[in-house]
């Protein structure tokens, strides 16, 4: 009779828990590898609408640099840009001065601007002062829309209407004219001084302008002369 040896169930329990867990682990392993290349994939979608703008930025960073390149290349213009201290354009009006184009320019807390080009000798001009005054009205085009001096009219084939041209007569500081001219005339001005004056439009005619001459909201610049003051 042959005697065969007896393996118990429990002897083969160990073999079969090692092969489970080498199983798991490779499951787990490849789990591991499977998930981060989809979470690396998701990124790199997730990055594609980035990375085709930062291409569409540089593309236009570079454009505009090529169209610097070419402009600095071109030949610079001779022709300055018109300002309120350019005006008015043209050659110089014989009765006012040019201002320099780097001419101090005065603002003050209302947000009147002046530029001062002759200082007058004469008496300070003080509020309530009966004054006279010549002067030539600007808007920031260039185009004259009203002076008091004849020969400012005819080199800009400007007619009055029929008034003559004269300078103005008026109680400065009470609100006989535009708030601009009221303290550009008060603000440390002499007799036989002679300015320009920015007046912003909330200092002028405001947003009702003055039709036909004054559009809305015009910035308006005078060249003003004390004549007399008293």
């Amino acid at each position: 009779m042959l005697f065969l040896p007896r393996f118990s169930h429990a002897q083969n329990q160990p073999l079969l828990a090692s092969k489970r867990s080498t199983t798991q682990q490779q499951t787990a392993i490849f789990m591991m590898i499977f998930h981060t290349s989809m979470f690396r994939a998701a990124w790199i979608i997730a990055l594609l609408p980035l990375i085709a703008a930062c291409k569409s930025t540089s593309s236009v960073a570079q454009s505009e640099r090529h169209s610097a390149e070419a402009q600095s290349q071109s030949p610079a213009s001779t022709t300055p840009p018109q300002t309120a201290q350019t005006l008015p354009s043209g050659d110089p009006q014989p009765y006012f001065p040019t201002v320099p184009a780097d001419a101090d320019t005065v603002v003050t807390i209302s947000g009147l601007k002046y530029v001062e080009y002759q200082i007058g000798t004469g008496a300070e001009v003080k509020k309530g002062m009966k004054v006279k005054v010549d002067y030539a009205g600007y808007l920031l085009t260039g185009k004259l829309f009203d002076t008091s001096i004849r020969s400012i009219g005819q080199d800009n084939s400007f007619d009055r209407g029929g008034y003559p041209f004269q300078p103005l007569d008026l109680t400065v500081g009470v609100g006989q004219v535009i708030q601009g001219w009221d303290e550009g005339l008060t603000t440390n001005m002499r007799v036989g001084g002679m300015r320009r004056l920015i007046i912003p439009a909330n200092l002028g005619y405001g947003p009702q302008g003055m039709r036909p001459t004054i559009p809305p909201n015009a910035t308006l610049v005078f060249d003003v002369k004390m004549l007399e003051a008293k």
